[in-house]
């Protein structure tokens, strides 16, 4: 039925002699649809649609599990970088958790940066002209004594198998 059926996988040409069932390769065992089905996805450019596509299933993976969406996610990166904000100690309690999680994944921080809270000049501009209206002077000794939360930025690289 498939004479001459040539397989993709090893080359060999079906003959009439060889048995049935007509489907695979007598030599390799290989399925000839599903290695044309192989190459015609391995040479298959990337188009907008399948982008999307694959957009589409982790966003849904994300909404429907969130955190089996960010691991799908994370399989295709080999760096990540995360922020914690916070008082200091809440920030690192916080890496601390996530960073056990992201080991099992292969993920192991490289690097850690601590910045202060700080306001904004345009909030202290704010301030100052709030008072002309009396209510500017509590709010400026509120942000001289309050700090407001820092950063931790800590960068996580994938460890190479």
């Amino acid at each position: 039925m498939n004479a001459g059926k040539q397989c993709l996988k090893c080359g060999y040409t079906r003959t009439d002699q060889d048995p049935s069932p007509f489907y695979p390769c007598p030599s390799c065992g290989a399925v000839y649809e599903k290695v044309e089905a192989a190459r015609r996805a391995k040479n298959q450019k990337p188009t907008k649609k399948n982008i999307l596509a694959k957009v589409g299933q982790v966003a849904a993976a994300i909404k429907i599990a969130p955190e089996l969406g960010q691991q799908e996610v994370r399989k295709s990166l080999s760096t990540l970088v995360r922020t914690y904000h916070g008082k200091q100690s809440d920030a690192v309690t916080a890496f601390s958790k996530e960073t056990a999680k992201l080991k099992s994944e292969g993920f192991y921080p490289t690097q850690q940066l601590w910045e202060d809270g700080r306001w904004s000049g345009w909030a202290f501009l704010v301030a100052l002209l709030l008072c002309f209206v009396v209510i500017g002077f509590p709010i400026i000794l509120y942000m001289i004594i309050v700090k407001p939360d820092g950063v931790l930025t800590v960068t996580y690289e994938r460890e190479s198998p």
